[in-house]
């Protein structure tokens, strides 16, 4: 059963010297980047090597050139005679200052994520911060710099061929891709800003003249590849989910919630659900952050607090608007918050702000539906309420549309001319749910549409459990010797279970509450006793 068994690309430890793109020297005085010889496209240089020196004592950079013998040289001068053992390294993320004292932050390991038609996607896994002085920083600007790597080393992205801070269609509009085998096909001038979580952390160095390809852009999010294999020796169907998490509104719950004025949201993020099918790449992008009104809310027991009247916010929201419609389309606001007499001051009052704001605005569409009103989440009810909802909002939804593409071409079949932006309390459980529902029900009818998928919505593989994501139910699956077979939607639960799972972790420090229903269709037995083991 184990050929049938959908393949995740689990991640790798341990950078090969290939993968390395950088070698970082220190010497008492410089701090020194330099190409990785064993990088492939560094291979092309043959003798000459292109470094960058930083100053430790003053910060100043500089770049330079030099033959492999005479940079050995240079090496062996600075460092009074002793041979220099470098630090390879796969990226260079930037310099960051705690206490007045500066480090720089590189990413020496990284594990493979997700690959694209030859292209990779890598998660860095393990950091380093470097004081600028030789003989080391204080312990709290050290302890608190510590603190940003470990942050660093989990659901943080890179890639050297493809532009992950853009959704296929922006890259393929764009041509945000290289041929495979290529490097830098992203920069930081090119990359998306509002998905790149270490720009700031370069402007040192950038403002000095420094060329953008010593810095590689950094997206905090989510990346999953899952093959699907296909029945009588059909292609397997690859899905891919990627989230792109916003940096311009950052910070957890109670420190980070609504609208600011620069039309910016907590908690915003960009879910791209794509799939490679009959040779081609299909995408569905939606949106997800906070309700765009101005509020705060001190803590979970605490009532809601607008911070600017409806008037005086319609400014920020227009902004928010517009971005939204330039990037996206068309655009349908899904809210999903409670009108529960007992949510009144918390959920109730930041509705009603979402109403009255919306109506200061022309031609908005926007759709308000009480999500646990409406899905109770037992088992036999799961699939008909979340169908229920849907249907609410089908039609706009499939009018929007979806990506298709060929792989390696800019040629596109269709593509989306509009977005869902779903909000409910800390969008975070209700609305994964229902981005879930959309992108099953999206990718669903396409396989409905082409017969050679259909055995993907009926069949698919065999796996222990019908569990792929590990947890409670699929330690028991295995030592029972339970098989079902793991169907499209299975797996798509799966995956988005664990999306749910990471994004709530990364905005409030834990699992989603939603994630054991969402696996296993609804509140059963297992899925209470799983939930119970994550808390």
């Amino acid at each position: 059963l184990a050929a049938f068994a959908p393949r995740q690309l689990q991640p790798q430890r341990g950078a090969g010297a290939g993968m390395h793109r950088w070698l970082l020297y220190c010497t008492k005085s410089l701090l020194i980047i330099a190409d990785h010889p064993d990088f492939p496209s560094n291979k092309e240089q043959k003798d000459e090597v292109e470094f960058l020196g930083i100053a430790r004592e003053s910060g100043t950079a500089r770049e330079g050139k030099d033959t492999r013998a005479g940079f050995k040289q240079k090496l062996i001068s600075l460092s009074g005679g002793v041979s220099v053992q470098p630090r390879p390294c796969v990226a260079i993320i930037g310099c960051i200052t705690s206490n007045q004292e500066s480090f720089l932050l590189i990413a020496t390991d990284a594990a493979v994520a997700a690959e694209m038609d030859g292209r990779t996607i890598f998660e860095v896994r393990r950091c380093e911060a470097l004081p600028f002085l030789e003989g080391g920083a204080g312990r709290e600007a050290t302890v608190a710099v510590q603190e940003v790597s470990s942050l660093l080393e989990q659901n943080f992205y890179f890639s050297w061929q493809v532009d992950i801070t853009r959704r296929l269609q922006r890259r393929m509009d764009g041509g945000g891709n290289r041929p495979a085998g290529g490097v830098a096909a992203v920069s930081m001038s090119s990359a998306d800003p509002r998905y790149v979580w270490n720009h700031q952390l370069c402007e040192p160095l950038l403002r000095q003249g420094v060329a953008e390809r010593w810095f590689t852009p950094v997206m905090q999010g989510f990346v999953q590849m899952r093959d699907l294999p296909a029945p009588r020796g059909l292609a397997p169907l690859r899905l891919l989910l990627m989230a792109r998490r916003g940096s311009r509104h950052a910070g957890t719950r109670y420190n980070a919630r609504g609208l600011n004025d620069d039309g910016e949201v907590a908690n915003c993020v960009e879910t791209e659900m794509l799939a490679k099918a009959l040779e081609r790449w299909l995408s569905l992008a939606q949106v997800r952050g906070s309700a765009p009104v101005f509020w705060e809310q001190k803590s979970s027991a605490s009532s809601v607090t607008l911070t600017r009247g409806s008037e005086l916010g319609a400014v920020a929201f227009a902004k928010h608007q517009a971005w939204i419609a330039e990037e996206y389309g068309k655009v349908l606001y899904v809210n999903l918050l409670s009108e529960a007499a007992s949510k009144q001051e918390t959920e109730g009052a930041v509705a009603d702000a979402l109403r009255e704001q919306a109506s200061l605005h022309t031609g908005l569409d926007v759709v308000h539906l009480d999500f646990h009103a409406r899905v109770t989440g037992e088992e036999d009810a799961f699939n008909r309420e979340l169908d229920g909802i849907y249907n609410e909002v089908a039609k706009r939804v499939e009018g929007f549309g979806f990506l298709e593409g060929q792989p390696g071409t800019s040629a596109l079949q269709r593509n989306q001319t509009g977005v869902v932006r779903t909000n409910c309390f800390d969008s975070l459980d209700r609305t994964n749910v229902l981005q879930y529902q959309i992108a099953w029900r999206w990718l669903h009818q396409y396989c409905v549409d082409h017969p050679a998928l259909r055995s993907f919505i009926h069949l698919g593989a065999l796996t222990a459990g019908g569990y792929a994501s590990g947890g409670l139910l699929g330690a028991m699956g295995d030592m029972m010797g339970q098989t079902e077979q793991q169907t499209l939607q299975s797996l798509m639960r799966s995956m988005w279970a664990d999306l749910g799972d990471v994004l709530s972790t990364q905005y409030t420090g834990a699992a989603s509450t939603m994630g054991a229903a969402l696996r296993q269709g609804g509140h059963t037995t297992f899925a209470m006793l799983e939930k119970r083991s994550e808390e």
